[in-house]
């Protein structure tokens, strides 16, 4: 049998080098790849990101992983977008103009200032420690231990899934709730950042390279 494969995408963005290792805490050599052929074979794949939404999504156009993304998500294996890469997953995002994502979970990306109250004061961009609270819980699901447990966030955008069956947990700032983690069958994609989330992180990742 031959071992287990994990891709990471490598599109110029995204804590790449941060992702890797802790895969390698988790005794996975993952592979660090742009190559869609490699993707492909895969067993699976997560995306990375950080910074704007509109960059990463011209980046992954511009290296035709938007297209190659989207075939690996209809093979069935495990797919996880982090932090912009989760957002990547939805259809268009609102961050410095409109832009189309990958539309594999319809939905918005928009300022975490338009889902709250006229009196919230929280501040944005959302930085640091941050309990979760789940909401969808079965085998096949990252969220089946989410629940209490604190993640890293750095971001001012969250995803608005049209449905919202697809959200498997979220974050409660003052009164105002912003979606922490998503799945849609085998498409997973969580706001926080695993990586940088100490052990709660790595149980997480545990979780994935499972599925």
């Amino acid at each position: 049998m031959k071992p287990s494969t994990c891709v990471v995408i490598d599109y110029g963005l995204g804590n790449i080098f941060s992702v890797l290792n802790a895969l390698k805490a988790q005794g996975v050599d993952a592979c660090l790849t742009s190559d869609r052929h490699l993707i492909q074979s895969a067993d699976r794949v997560i995306l990375p990101g950080v910074g704007a939404f509109g960059r990463a999504a011209q980046r992954l156009r511009e290296l035709h992983l938007d297209e190659a993304l989207k075939c690996f998500t209809g093979t069935g294996r495990p797919f996880l977008g982090i932090c912009v890469g989760m957002q990547l997953l939805m259809t268009t995002s609102r961050e410095f103009g409109e832009h189309d994502g990958l539309n594999l979970i319809p939905g918005v990306v928009a300022r975490i200032s338009e889902h709250m109250n006229a009196d919230n004061s929280m501040r944005i961009p959302i930085i640091g420690w941050h309990k979760v609270t789940g909401h969808k819980a079965n085998l096949n699901s990252l969220a089946q231990n989410l629940d209490g447990s604190a993640y890293y966030f750095v971001h001012s955008y969250a995803c608005q899934p049209l449905d919202t069956s697809v959200v498997t947990s979220t974050v409660s700032h003052s009164e105002t709730v912003v979606v922490s983690s998503i799945q849609h069958e085998n498409i997973m994609g969580v706001q926080f950042h695993p990586e940088r989330s100490s052990f709660a992180g790595q149980s997480l990742l545990s979780k994935f390279l499972s599925l």
